[in-house]
């Protein structure tokens, strides 16, 4: 599904491309299937409806949007949210930047993000979710990017539940790129993955 993102506010509505017509008339030029459409006044910077739209998007859905600031506080807060997505296997369409998608045009594109949050200085932590959550894509993935300033989080039940792989396979393939650490606990029964209360499930914490 190709859903697209239009956003104004009282203070930007009908200046450089912003008005909400202009956006709505490029994303459906696009192909979006769906578009949500909202807009905040006086000082509110809630964004109800996108949130609403992060939780409905799905693996090998498109999100369009026709400038980063369209769906953004800030940039840092628009890097953050590009990287979440494209750890879930959302693609990313910033119709002024390009499509940020797992293909080497798309890492790029996160890779200038990840320079930008950079300067900027904050430290984005990308997780093992998703086909990243196998430390061999994730230290191929940390190679390519080369970013001194950007880090791993290590889920470890994504790793073990996701790509069957030990703790200790992993500190070997990405261990110097942790920065953070998720300890949750699960089983895995008729398929399904249950978390639990740590110490109550079977992954290997204590390895």
């Amino acid at each position: 599904m190709i859903y697209g993102y239009a956003r104004v506010s009282t203070a930007t509505q009908g200046r450089d491309g912003n008005s909400l017509e202009d956006q709505v008339a490029a994303l459906e030029k696009y192909g979006c299937q769906t578009i949500i459409k909202e807009a905040f006044t006086g000082k509110t910077m809630d964004r109800p409806k996108f949130l609403q739209l992060l939780e409905n998007l799905r693996e090998g859905d498109t999100l369009v949007v026709c400038k980063l600031d369209r769906f953004a506080r800030t940039a840092i807060d628009g890097v953050q949210t590009v990287r979440e997505l494209f750890e879930r296997g959302v693609r990313v369409h910033i119709l002024n930047m390009g499509l940020v998608e797992n293909t080497l045009t798309g890492n790029l594109i996160l890779t200038v993000m990840l320079a930008f949050a950079e300067y900027m200085g904050v430290t984005p932590l990308i997780e093992t979710n998703g086909i990243l959550a196998s430390s061999l894509k994730m230290s191929q993935f940390m190679q390519m990017i080369k970013s001194e300033n950007s880090g791993v989080l290590w889920d470890i039940n994504h790793t073990v539940r996701y790509f069957d792989e030990t703790p200790e396979f992993t500190l070997r393939n990405i261990g110097k790129y942790i920065k953070h650490v998720h300890v949750k606990d699960s089983v895995k029964a008729d398929g399904k993955i249950k978390y639990m209360l740590t110490g109550y499930g079977d992954l290997p914490i204590k390895d």
